[in-house]
């Protein structure tokens, strides 16, 4: 045989399998140690018995800045911590712009947990609806989950036509499909989706954005989508459970409620996702005193409700400071 065959001749004739058996077989066993490493460390499910949060926005950096210090003191309490992200924070497959932005979420996680920023990658587990879920090595509490709908529209808003999360509430189109091709989504099936997030979680707290306000109030049309498709998901998910909504942009113009430890954690965090994201503050990241430096200083509830043993609590209006 020649040099790229599969057997050769030894000088008594006798055929023997060349070294690709072998190197087969050494594959083999690395393939088969790497998935187990992966499954030990994927399947390394903590109690939970400190209590289990499940934050759902609108875009990676919408828990970074709206949802903390609440979020930082979750994370380092060592609750089991999983956020989803909608939408994959840009729109027309821009899948480098995906990339980095799910980086960026990783390491801010990361930071926040004081862990290296490694992490296995399995599904959510949604039948029908894949969905990229990481968790974090050294503390397997901490996971994350991407769906990656497309962002909304910011200024002009965009036609009814348009694939948002805005107009798939509103109903003006009948499903939105996510960037990376892997699913597609009506109105009634990201409801049930969300629904399935949570009973997966079994969170006793479900942290999200804006159900209040309504749209075009000043706040990005993504976040308070993203809130009425959870509250929505809340009203069905029966066990015992605090959903809390929080301001976005409209902090801005609140009075300062995060200070000193709490706000430099809150911006380091905010800083390690900006070393892989530098749209909102430039490179090397620096924000100065724009928008977010103010984001970052504030941290503000519009909303809760609860659900105690199927009781749905109503919700409430709340601008009381957080996050001292």
């Amino acid at each position: 045989m020649g040099t790229h065959g599969t057997l050769w001749f030894t000088n008594t004739g006798e055929i023997r399998t060349r070294r690709r058996g072998f190197w087969l077989a050494v594959v083999l066993v690395v393939t088969c140690s790497t998935l187990m490493l992966r499954a030990a460390a994927a399947d390394a499910s903590p109690s939970c018995g400190l209590g289990t949060t499940l934050n759902i926005v609108g875009h990676p950096d919408d828990d970074l800045l709206f949802q903390s210090p609440d979020l930082l003191h979750d994370v380092q309490s060592g609750k089991c911590v999983r956020t989803v992200y909608i939408t994959a924070g840009e729109r027309d497959r821009d899948i480098y712009s995906l990339q980095w932005r799910e980086e960026g979420a990783e390491a801010a996680y990361a930071q926040m947990a004081g862990a290296a920023n490694s992490w296995t990658t399995t599904d959510a587990g949604v039948r029908g609806h894949p969905m990229r879920l990481v968790t974090l090595i050294g503390h397997p509490e901490v996971s994350l989950v991407f769906m990656r709908l497309p962002e909304g529209f910011w200024g002009d808003g965009g036609t009814p036509q348009d694939e948002t999360l805005q107009n798939l509430w509103l109903g003006t189109i009948s499903q939105i499909h996510a960037e990376d091709g892997s699913s597609a989504y009506t109105r009634p099936e990201l409801i049930s989706t969300l629904g399935a997030l949570m009973r997966s979680m079994q969170p006793n707290t479900i942290r999200t954005q804006d159900y209040v306000g309504p749209f075009d109030d000043g706040d990005h049309d993504d976040h308070h989508a993203t809130a009425y498709f959870v509250r929505a998901a809340h009203l069905g998910y029966a066990t015992p459970h605090t959903l809390i909504g929080y301001m976005g942009m409209g902090t801005e113009g609140n009075p300062q409620n995060v200070f000193d430890a709490n706000l430099g954690a809150k911006t380091s965090a905010f800083y390690a996702y900006l070393a892989h994201d530098s749209a909102p503050c430039g490179a090397p990241a620096d924000c100065g005193t724009n928008e977010y430096s103010q984001w970052l200083a504030r941290q503000y509830t519009i909303g809760q409700a609860t659900n105690l043993s199927g009781q749905r609590g109503l919700g409430h209006r709340s601008n009381a400071p957080h996050g001292h």
